[in-house]
């Protein structure tokens, strides 16, 4: 029985999920003080350097987080454990040391010059440390989070958001740095944790450098690697490939759309988070398949739940954060939230993937997607405008989740029934539809009318499929 490994992934997801919600959620929180603090414009800029600092992670790692998860995973004892640590280790030094000297050359050569509207000096140069740091910080998060020390991963994802909030405050509100200030409390806050991830590594890895273990290791990962810069495109790239078509105001409106969005992208990673070393270290139970599949039919209808309300949440969530200048982007809200529910449901098939060692499947899946959500930005947003863009990102969502179910289909362990996929999906469309659509701009009023009717329809579909028992997949 996994009784008590389910007691265990109950207590590591609670520990997961209050890790993202405070890295998450902090940033949340500092939204009304950049709102306010910040013109439309430069919030709009500050969307454009945070997609460039976070598509470059992907790129600078190599993917070497996720070679760690499946190498310590499957190895065989604490000795190989340690090489597979120390060897990635070294590599992610080589990593930052070249990309460090690399913005440092760019930043003699470029000088002051501008990219999509931003000085390299100083902003995007911070935003490039920014990127390089927040590298250096993921070896040691995967580290503890695959040897499920919740303790020291709490400590690595709590304490570093909150110091980051405390840098912004001091910096953006009280010194009036702008929006360089939020680019150099990320930068600060890093540097500060620095001691920490180095002492990590060094206690979990050999001192040497296994040409074989890193030889494994970057066959399986360097297939992520455009797998990885597949998800910035579907998640933040839109601001980048737009923002010739639109102006930095109308950017600031979809960047705080993002952000309340992304509460449900941030509940999606966190279960995800908590899920991923327990598949791992637990896919060979004889147990997984019934449990695989409970665990992924609570996960589907708590975001689900969770979607809707956001969906609903949009106009007063909007007017409590922004001042009334951005009330438009509340009609962005809901289709993104409805592509990070569709994201969230990617996760579960995906695991079994990573599993199986299907990297490579999983790249393609991602390219695919990345590339529709390109397509869609430069040949419809421009046509529709700024809110197109947001229906873009559910479009190439919908089609990351479908290409990667079809692919996992014999790769799976868990499988969520047809019925309950069923009620999930009709709850939020309708909740969607009706919150993009049809709901009077009355405070009360948009918020009750799309929460009737997705938790109504998710209702009346779940009790239709017990009496007429919808068949189940194959």
């Amino acid at each position: 029985m996994l009784s008590g490994s389910q007691r265990g992934l109950s207590a590591r997801s609670a520990t997961y999920l209050l890790g993202q919600v405070l890295s998450k959620g902090l940033s949340f929180l500092l939204v009304p003080l950049f709102t306010h603090q910040l013109t439309q414009g430069e919030y709009g800029l500050l969307a454009i350097c945070t997609a460039i600092m976070t598509g470059i992670q992907p790129v600078l790692s190599l993917g070497l987080p996720s070679a760690l998860a499946r190498f310590f995973a499957i190895a065989a004892d604490s000795r190989e454990r340690r090489r597979v640590v120390g060897s990635l280790s070294w590599a992610t030094v080589v990593l930052l040391f070249v990309g460090g000297v690399a913005v440092e050359a760019v930043s003699r050569t470029v000088g002051s010059g501008e990219l999509l509207g931003v000085p390299w000096n100083p902003a995007l140069r911070l935003a490039m440390w920014g990127a390089l740091l927040a590298t250096g910080a993921a070896l040691p998060v995967a580290l503890v989070q695959m040897e499920e020390r919740t303790g020291s991963y709490a400590l690595l994802t709590y304490g570093q958001p909150v110091l980051r909030l405390v840098l912004s405050v001091v910096l953006v509100g009280f010194l009036q740095r702008g929006f360089l200030g939020v680019l150099e409390s990320i930068v600060l806050s890093y540097l500060m944790f620095l001691p920490l991830y180095v002492r990590i590594l060094v206690r979990g890895g050999t001192a040497r450098l296994d040409w074989g273990v890193l030889t494994q290791c970057l066959a399986f990962c360097l297939p992520l690697v455009p797998h990885n810069v597949a998800h910035w495109v579907l998640n933040l790239s839109d601001r980048l490939v737009i923002a010739p078509f639109v102006t930095p105001a109308e950017l600031g409106l979809y960047a705080l759309a993002f952000q309340v969005a992304q509460i449900v992208q941030l509940f999606g990673i966190s279960i995800n988070d908590a899920l991923m070393p327990f598949l791992l270290n637990r896919a060979s139970d004889p147990q997984a398949p019934a449990v695989f599949s409970q665990v992924s039919r609570f996960f589907a209808f708590g975001i689900g739940a969770l979607t809707v309300i956001v969906s609903a949440s949009a106009v007063p969530v909007v007017r409590v954060l922004a001042p009334p200048a951005y009330a438009p982007a509340a009609e962005m809200v809901a289709p993104m939230a409805a592509g990070y529910l569709f994201l969230a449901l990617y996760y579960i098939p995906r695991h079994f993937l990573f599993i199986a060692g299907r990297s490579g499947v999983i790249a393609l899946a991602s390219a695919g997607a990345a590339a529709a959500n390109i397509v869609w930005n430069l040949v419809v947003t421009p046509r529709l405008g700024i809110g197109a863009a947001a229906w873009g990102t559910c479009v190439s969502y919908v089609l990351l989740w479908a290409a990667i179910t079809v692919l996992a289909r014999d790769h799976m362990i868990g499988r969520l029934e047809r019925r309950d996929l069923v009620a999930v999906l009709g709850g939020v469309l309708s909740a969607v539809v009706v919150s993009t659509l049809l709901v009077p701009r009355g405070l009360v009023m948009a918020f009750l009318i799309p929460l009737l009717a997705g938790g109504g329809v998710a209702l009346a579909l779940v009790v239709v499929g017990r009496r007429h028992s919808l068949p189940k997949r194959a």
